[in-house]
């Protein structure tokens, strides 16, 4: 299917908008590797673009998210944002899964991310509920 093809406007809109991003992300990661801000909003912008794909692209771009993510994790362990964005990107995976054993091991995974990004940021009201 061609890109954008089948798409509502708004989910158009948001296509755009996140390609945009993940190549000014992309942009600034190339120009400071351990800018990790940037490979955060670029796992960030693939994780929504994966909601707007369907199949194997969608799984692409959420395994990308991940190595992003864990990009920056390795530059700060302890961060966040990183620790939240890598939760929602293995739960994201986890609904690719046929599998049940396979899917809860994604949740598992996600779970363990949550818990983390509460340790870090506890008054983080989202982060609280996700666990």
């Amino acid at each position: 299917m061609a890109e954008g093809a089948g798409l509502a406007q708004e989910e158009l809109e948001r296509l755009i908008f996140f390609e945009a991003a993940k190549e000014q992300a992309k942009l600034e990661v190339k120009k400071n590797p351990k800018d990790v801000q940037a490979l955060i909003r670029w796992g960030g912008a693939l994780l929504e673009l994966a909601h707007l794909k369907q199949g194997s692209e969608a799984v692409q771009c959420i395994e990308e998210a991940i190595e992003k993510v864990e990009s920056a994790l390795e530059i700060d362990p302890r961060r966040h944002e990183a620790l939240w964005c890598l939760g929602n990107a293995y739960t994201s995976q986890g609904f690719l899964h046929a599998t049940v054993q396979k899917a809860q091991e994604y949740f598992d995974r996600a779970q363990d991310c949550f818990k983390k990004a509460v340790k870090e940021d506890p008054a983080n009201e989202v982060y609280v509920l996700s666990t």
